[in-house]
């Protein structure tokens, strides 16, 4: 996928990647949410095809984005309703969102950003307790960076696939280098000059 692209981007810099482009459409593929979410940020204008246009009819659209209808099957299941939930018990509590997360939550949200930006938003705040609006594993570091604050949890969301990968089995993969993955030339060239350009942005 990366040596079909132009140019790749994280969550973290989705925004500042799509803002480095020079060209009047976009097509940001796979997280339909985070589009959602850049294209706000941005002031893009996004649409997500539904269909094939008629000869002659996409020139007519107004837009600058063209979204990809996929989601985080963890993100997309938080809602609005969660976050109502927890500031009626916890008044007091800061909100932060993962940027796959909807519009509508990232919106009801204190802070939305990666989970990088998370980790520094949560050591940085003065809020006596936090809600992770993301994995759930993935603040486990973060609660044990962070003792003298409270981290609030809806762990009833977790991602299948990353459960998958245990410690064990990354230590015997480098051990044993059993499973070896041959790319072809070709493809790792391109994938890397895609990879090359987010970087050279910043």
């Amino acid at each position: 996928m990366k040596a079909e692209s132009d140019i790749c981007c994280t969550s973290g810099n989705a925004a500042k990647v799509v803002q480095s482009l020079p060209g009047d459409r976009v097509i940001f593929l796979p997280d339909e949410f985070l589009a959602r979410n850049v294209a706000h940020e941005t002031g893009k204008r996004i649409m997500f095809p539904t269909r094939t246009p008629r000869s002659g009819e996409d020139a007519e659209l107004d837009y600058q984005m063209i979204g990809w209808r996929g989601r985080c099957e963890v993100h997309e299941k938080f809602n609005v309703e969660d976050i109502a939930n927890v500031r009626r018990q916890f008044p007091d509590v800061v909100v932060l969102a993962h940027p796959e997360c909807s519009p509508e939550v990232v919106d009801a949200s204190d802070f939305s950003g990666s989970t990088a930006a998370m980790i520094a938003y949560v050591e940085e705040t003065k809020a006596p307790r936090y809600l992770l609006l993301t994995e759930c594993s993935m603040g486990d570091n973060i609660a044990a960076a962070n003792p003298r604050k409270e981290m609030l949890r809806l762990c009833s969301v977790r991602c299948p696939h990353m459960s998958e990968i245990t410690l064990e089995q990354t230590l015997a993969a480098l051990e044993n280098t059993r499973y070896v993955v041959d790319v072809p030339e070709a493809i790792r060239v391109r994938a890397y000059a895609a990879v090359e350009r987010m970087i050279s942005i910043g």
